[in-house]
């Protein structure tokens, strides 16, 4: 999936040198404040989509969690898994609203993170979306939104 054919990632892959630095710039903690208190504790599995370059997801993986980052930009992914090598990240290009390739694989996730993804959805498309991530959520399982 390149960046051109993925609706709401238009001007991404061509900012991407801005947008890298700006992204790593702010800090897991700054951004999950509000629900930090309902994030899992235990080890867990942990699907982050729309993970950028993975800033969210490698603090996650240094907290015990498997994670796997969703990012459909080759340049973010590139420079997530570059500045985050260390933090055993799987990456996977895919993209919401469909998710075709982690949903393919039909397995279930304890935490779901969607952070600064949402407000690139036409409406239509959060209806597609919200349906494909249900069916990725465990029983119990934490969904963020922001």
């Amino acid at each position: 999936m390149e960046p051109s054919t993925v609706p709401g990632t238009e001007g991404y892959a061509e900012n991407a040198g801005q947008l890298i630095a700006r992204y790593e710039s702010v800090a897991f903690l700054e951004k999950y404040r509000p629900v930090v208190h309902l994030l899992p504790t235990r080890a867990c599995s942990v699907l982050d989509i729309g993970a950028g370059t993975g800033g969210d997801a490698a603090c996650l993986a240094s907290l015990g969690h498997t994670v796997i980052a969703l990012e459909p930009v080759a340049a973010f992914r590139e420079a997530g898994m570059k500045a985050h090598a260390p933090a055993n990240i799987e990456w996977v290009n895919d993209s919401l609203p469909s998710l075709s390739a982690i949903g393919a694989r039909q397995t279930g996730y304890d935490l779901i993170v969607v952070a600064a993804v949402w407000m690139h959805l036409a409406a239509e498309e959060r209806m597609e979306a919200m349906g494909n991530i249900s069916t990725l959520l465990k029983p119990g399982a934490i969904l963020v939104i922001s």
